[in-house]
């Protein structure tokens, strides 16, 4: 500041100067000349040492140049320390993603891979120089061509068999990130698919396998409670029947479940009159439980659905059964069935003694009991499990609301590519 007051007081006297002596201007012409000069030179030497990096000593450099000089050292200690602490931020990142025992891999909205972990390298065999920026649906192939692209579009989390070996289960999970980018979580799933196949299996054998014998044992029951027993030898007879009876309940319930599990989307498809059909299921269920409130149909529409006839009748008797068994309900159980904007809707309810909220997520579950007192529930505890299973094969869902004291709605929402639209009316 006071060297250009300096430089102003200079150009003032000598305008005066010049005014009074005019060979004074061209004094004043030269040391504006050699101060522009000498100002140009100091900014080159600024500007040449900025552009080297600023390693080699600053040059020696007059105010204001000199304090641009301590801000930019000030600036670039700051620099070097924010630096280091994200080097040490990555690494620390870089080596927790390397931890994590799943693999990961990063993505574009295109699907071309972006980074992935060490656990997929080993996982999948991948290269950073050669994979890096390849479409991740040529570098994961599943038993469809297109099914890892079509699986990751649609799902965020998704099961994949891979075709490099055949037994071999991902898991897939997918996780939105910034700039369309995605992030995928792949974890081994090998060895809980092949147990749960083992356990389905299991299952399946073992229900034939008792079916035949269970067959000869209530064959046997029924030849003897034909005959004249002793009073002593009647009561034990009918609790064998009674335990044969639900064995065998169990072991049909067993392989409708399996079957399910097995078979999967493999249903059998009818065009069903939706309103014969329940009051046909109803009356069934009225005369298994002749004691209990009854079941009725409240609402229904007449329309004519596309499933398979034996899983529904099972479905809806199960829920049906469920109320009449376990509601304890205070009038008859109702079925009511309706189309709405979204589903076609099929729902049991019941003003029974409801269900707690923690048992509710885990009711359809294989043989879980709500009332922990086994020897006072009748069932098989496989009913909810296969309307559960039974509802999905049909690609819907099951829903369960209850209210302790109040009751239960159990709903079947169906896909509305089931209905079939009623036929036209002939004219006349």
């Amino acid at each position: 500041m006071n060297r250009f007051f300096a430089i102003a007081c200079v150009v003032v006297l000598g305008g005066i100067g010049t005014w009074m002596f005019p060979l004074f201007a061209w004094v004043l012409v030269f040391f504006l000349l050699f101060f522009l000069f000498y100002t140009y030179r100091q900014q080159e030497r600024l500007l040449k040492w900025v552009s080297g990096g600023c390693k080699c000593p600053p040059p020696k450099l007059d105010y204001p140049l000199s304090a641009c000089v301590r801000l930019i050292f000030r600036q670039r200690e700051r620099s070097r320390k924010h630096k280091r602490r994200l080097r040490r931020l990555l690494s620390l990142f870089r080596e927790l993603v390397n931890a994590v025992p799943d693999a990961a891999f990063i993505i574009d909205k295109y699907g071309c891979l972006i980074n992935f972990n060490r656990r997929a390298q080993e996982m999948l065999g991948l290269d950073r120089r050669l994979d890096v920026g390849a479409p991740i649906d040529y570098l994961i192939r599943g038993e469809g061509v297109a099914s890892f692209w079509r699986e990751m579009q649609g799902n965020s989390r998704f099961l994949l068999r891979l075709i490099s070996s055949d037994n071999c289960w991902l898991e897939f999970s997918k996780v939105m990130l910034a700039k369309d980018n995605a992030l995928l979580i792949s974890r081994d799933v090998t060895r809980v698919i092949n147990l749960d196949l083992k356990r389905k299996a299991f299952i399946d054998n073992a229900s034939h396998e008792l079916k035949t014998p269970i067959t000869v044992l209530r064959g046997f029951l029924e030849v003897f409670a034909r005959n004249d027993l002793p009073p002593k030898l009647r009561r034990p007879l009918r609790e064998m029947e009674k335990h044969a009876e639900r064995m065998d309940l169990l072991v049909e319930d067993m392989l409708c479940l399996a079957r399910l599990e097995n078979t999967g989307t493999l249903i059998h498809e009818t065009e069903i009159a939706l309103m014969p059909f329940l009051d046909e299921v109803v009356t069934s269920v009225n005369s298994q439980y002749p004691d209990s409130v009854g079941a009725v149909i409240g609402y229904g529409e007449a329309l004519t659905v596309v499933a398979d006839a034996t899983i529904l009748r099972s479905m809806i008797g199960n829920l049906l059964g469920n109320g009449l068994s376990h509601g304890d309900s205070r009038h008859p159980v109702e079925v009511n069935a309706a189309r709405t904007e979204q589903f076609l809707v099929i729902v049991v309810s019941d003003d029974g003694i409801g269900i707690a909220p923690d048992h509710i997520d885990r009711i359809t579950e294989r043989f879980y009991r709500v009332d922990e007192n086994r020897a006072q529930v009748k069932g098989s505890g496989l009913g909810l499990a296969i309307v559960k299973h039974g509802v999905e094969a049909h690609g819907g869902t099951l829903t369960i609301e209850s209210q302790i004291g109040v009751g239960s709605n159990f709903t079947l929402n169906l896909p509305l590519a089931r209905i079939r639209p009623a036929p036209a009316a002939k004219p006349d």
